[in-house]
């Protein structure tokens, strides 16, 4: 696939992808590839200036940088066995690495039966690909076919993906104290919230990432989880 050129203009403008009331999240069942990259390169992006001093020119040079799924970057991806949403996510974002954030500690794609080892989830037989995507701390794509349980992750498939099907996907004071329901959470709103995080000032960042390191999110298990906590909207 050609490059996907991204400008530094583009990178830092997002306002229409934040998610709100008055731009939600998408509620069909389709990932939101184009959104979810606009937001996770912002981050990136954020991360980069921090530990370059908000120098514009290192910026230029991020946006520069070749995309996660290039050919040049991975040349043995099997483009074949993943979902075309899937691709064009990986297509448009960029790695980040630990020197950004403490809490992306880099990015990398794992068999979901290999990290989900439970007998019922050992299915190398059926020929299905079903994948992982890893930041630092486990996060499974928003999309997923048939029945989930026990961590099956995303399944990739050829039928279409029914309205509101997700897998389980992982966030920051998931653990609300006083019950409540544990559900998925859709990839653009975990983005936003990070940026919210971000921008209100519960996160500051330096140039090793988010300053504090573990001592800041052990707050989501504590009295400021709030800060931390994203209702479900679905």
């Amino acid at each position: 696939m050609p490059p996907i050129n991204i400008t530094v203009e583009q990178l830092l403008d997002i306002e229409d992808a934040l998610v709100s009331d008055e731009n939600p999240a998408r509620d069909d069942g389709v990932f939101d590839y184009e959104r979810c990259a606009r937001l996770h390169n912002y981050l990136v992006a954020y991360g980069w200036m921090a530990l370059h001093g908000r120098d514009t020119p290192d910026l230029t040079a991020l946006a520069e940088e070749k995309r996660f799924f290039s050919d040049e970057w991975n040349p043995d991806a099997d483009r074949d066995i993943l979902d075309p949403s899937l691709n064009a996510w990986l297509d448009r974002i960029y790695d980040p690495t630990h020197e950004l954030f403490f809490w992306v500690g880099g990015l990398s794609m794992e068999s979901c039966d290999e990290t989900f080892q439970f007998d019922e989830n050992d299915r190398e037989d059926e020929e299905i690909a079903r994948f992982i995507v890893i930041y630092r701390f486990r996060l499974v794509l928003p999309f997923a076919l048939g029945n989930i349980s026990h961590g099956d992750g995303a399944r990739v498939s050829d039928g279409p993906i029914p309205p509101g099907t997700f897998a389980y996907l992982f966030q920051h004071g998931c653990h609300h104290p006083f019950g409540g329901e544990h559900r998925s959470q859709r990839m653009e709103r975990l983005f936003d919230h990070w940026t919210e995080l971000i921008e209100s000032g519960v996160w500051k960042v330096g140039k090793e990432g988010v300053e504090g390191g573990i001592e800041t999110f052990r707050d989501a298990d504590s009295g400021a989880w709030r800060d931390y906590w994203i209702p479900p909207d679905w």
